[in-house]
């Protein structure tokens, strides 16, 4: 089989640093290959040195070759033509990899041009978006980016890193922010795409699940080095080294015990929620269409009480989050917590209710003004909750809210930037805990993060409950997470609450089909090694 990629030695430094140290590994044609390691380990690095991408001032050494061509050191004229027509990359976040001032349409046309396309560039265009399964009649490439859904934004950035038919695929993390039947789409296209144009790709992901179902071949870095590397399935069934192994424990999660007590206080309650989100007009004096978000949703949590919520992009869980949190407003049904209604925000009742409800996001490093020290960013519910303790107070508290989330003894006038994501999630709950709340909505707070951070972070909320009784509202793409840390769950699809009971029997035994085809798009580790298995041994 042809050797696409073949790097030897790679080394990069900056300054004194040294980010990769002897990178080396070779990818076939219609060969995956991963790249596994936890934050900061040189994945992403080792996919920017690949097309000549490095941070100002770092230096590379060693030998990269595509198709027998040699990239370290090349000119920037040379490593302009490989990327898009040799080399494609597809990065984590589309929302930030697209233009947003640019129509889909124009962004894959403008890769075709820079590489020499001039005639029928729109039928080309047209015809790349419709293989990543965007046809024209259904997705028009006069579409802008904030049209479509994250899957769908995520499919335009890979036809814009395949329009060229390059003969190396670079994926850094493709499915990181996507609902699992999403993700099994995108992964599904992405091997379509190697095994029909022949190409090499390497996928790089904290996942080791999402690995084992794509890869081939796979290598485990860390702090910059590879320390093993192989065939998937023996690699990570007879892991060799010590980090390694490592990483399989910190991918088993822990599981929390169901609460002892049986009768719980009502904490939140919603009844019959209705919303309606206005959709542009069809005709100019045509009525106006609606989008029905909500429809009918009610649930209960107790005090304690561990409840998940799961379903694909578009299924309502947001606008659900937002109107639990009064953010949004229904046009139907109610909110209660602690058994008072929830109004309209800035009254006084309004504020006291919500200081029970608070919210840990997705991204800490979005969620987090930058400009703020890490005391102030805190101390900050106070403040929207009007109360006005002195600096004394003030402090002592910010500095129990950190010590709870073990951050205790760090520079309250340090920025978030200087903190790891794992850090800056944890100020993100100490925040979260400073007006002592009842309820915590945790949503996808664990979805960004590598297994071993995922797991500090989840023993960090285990930790929490049992010490302060809290209640949590987990809202997740990840099953495996909803398994190990909720009692009870909650599935949504196209605005309803289809199914609903304890989380393992829902999980093991699910009775409605969009259940079954969540619980069967999830990728599992020991069933994809199972299947890599039985593979091998039919060969």
């Amino acid at each position: 089989m042809t050797v696409r990629l073949q790097v030897q030695d790679l080394t990069v430094t900056l300054g004194a640093r040294r980010l990769l140290a002897g990178v080396s590994f070779e990818v076939a044609a219609g060969d995956v290959y991963g790249l596994v390691g936890e934050s900061g380990s040189g994945k992403s690095m080792t996919a920017l040195a690949l097309v000549g991408l490095l941070p100002r001032g770092a230096h590379a050494t060693g030998s990269v070759r595509l198709d027998g061509r040699e990239l370290v050191g090349a000119d920037e004229a040379t490593l302009g033509d490989v990327r898009g027509r040799g080399i494609g990359l597809v990065f984590q976040e589309p929302a930030t990899a697209l233009n947003p001032l640019m129509t889909i349409g124009a962004q894959v046309a403008e890769g075709l041009r820079v590489h020499g396309a001039t005639t029928a560039v729109e039928a080309e265009t047209a015809a790349v978006l419709a293989r990543v399964g965007l046809p024209a009649a259904s997705v028009p490439p006069t579409r802008y980016p904030h049209e479509l859904s994250g899957g769908q934004r995520q499919r335009v950035a890979i036809a814009i890193a395949i329009a060229a038919r390059p003969a190396l695929l670079i994926a850094d993390e493709p499915t990181t922010a996507l609902d699992v039947t999403t993700q099994a789409h995108i992964l599904a296209l992405l091997r379509t795409l190697v095994a029909e144009d022949g190409m090499a790709m390497v996928l790089i992901s904290h996942d080791l699940a999402v690995v084992a179902e794509t890869a081939t071949s796979l290598a485990i870095l860390q702090r910059g080095e590879i320390v093993e590397q192989g065939h998937l399935a023996g690699v990570l069934s007879r892991p060799a080294h010590a980090y390694t192994r490592q990483l399989l424990r910190d991918y088993q999660l822990p599981e929390l015990p169901p609460r002892l007590d049986g009768a719980s206080t009502l904490l939140l309650q919603a009844d019959a929620l209705v919303r309606d989100y206005p959709l542009p007009r069809r005709r100019f004096f045509g009525p106006r269409p609606v989008r029905r978000a909500l429809d009918g949703v009610s649930l209960r949590i107790a005090d304690g009480e561990r409840v998940g919520l799961v379903g694909e992009s578009g299924s309502g869980k947001s606008t659900l989050v937002r109107t639990l949190l009064g953010l949004d407003v229904p046009q139907a049904g109610a909110v209660l917590i602690a058994g008072e209604a929830l109004q309209s925000s800035g009254t006084d009742s309004s504020r006291r209710l919500r200081r029970l409800v608070q919210v840990v996001f997705q991204d800490p490093y979005g969620s987090l003004n930058p400009r703020h020290s890490i005391a102030r960013i805190v101390a900050e519910p106070l403040y929207l909750h009007r109360e006005r303790p002195p600096r004394v107070e003030r402090e002592r508290r910010v500095a129990a809210a950190l010590e709870a989330v073990g951050l205790g003894g760090v520079n309250g006038h340090a920025r978030p930037q200087q903190f790891s994501g794992g850090q800056r999630q944890r100020i993100a709950i100490a925040r979260a805990l400073i007006v002592e709340p009842r309820l915590l909505v945790l949503d996808e707070a664990v979805s960004a993060l590598d297994a071993s951070t995922r797991l500090q972070i989840l023993e960090l909320l285990c930790r929490l409950w049992r010490e302060r009784g809290l209640a949590y509202l987990f809202v997740s793409h990840d099953l495996a997470v909803v398994r190990a840390v909720t009692e009870r769950l909650l599935v949504m699809h196209e605005g309803r609450i289809v199914e609903q009971g304890p989380t393992d029997r829902i999980l093991d035994r699910p009775e409605h089909p969009y259940t079954r085809s969540l619980v069967a798009a999830t990728p599992l580790l020991d069933r994809a090694l199972a299947r890599r298995g039985a593979e091998d041994e039919s060969r």
